[in-house]
């Protein structure tokens, strides 16, 4: 009868020993990386990404993109529908009007002076 051998790949002893436990029952040996002289291989996803340039970038992180801009376009639908609704039951709507004349006003008037917004 031959010997089924099991390879895990970790170089963590306490690891391969809890893993070697949970399949004695199966009869099988268990070999970590370390016993077979095999490096060790940084696995995470920044190793991965950063392994990969220019579309194979893009492509990892395709998923996380369009999530991140389907969030950002779904708030701010929100935003535009609450602002509008909010206009469109306004009574006085000739202030909102007065109200961005003015802003726009003075942003000219400020920019036309020359004042600079403190830098920090």
């Amino acid at each position: 009868m031959t010997t089924r051998v099991l390879v895990v790949a970790s170089h963590n002893p306490g690891k391969v020993r809890e893993i070697g436990a949970l399949l004695a029952p199966l009869g099988l040996t268990i070999k970590s990386a370390a016993e077979l002289g095999l490096p060790i291989v940084r696995s995470d996803i920044t190793a991965y990404s950063m392994a990969v340039d220019g579309w194979g970038r893009v492509l990892i992180l395709a998923p996380a993109i369009v999530i991140g801009v389907g969030l950002i376009a779904a708030v701010l639908i929100l935003l535009v529908r609450a602002f509008l609704d909010s206009i469109r039951d306004l009574k006085h709507k000739r202030l909102l009007w007065v109200g961005a004349a003015a802003l726009v006003g003075t942003v000219v008037l400020l920019t036309y002076l020359g004042v600079e917004l403190p830098k920090e």
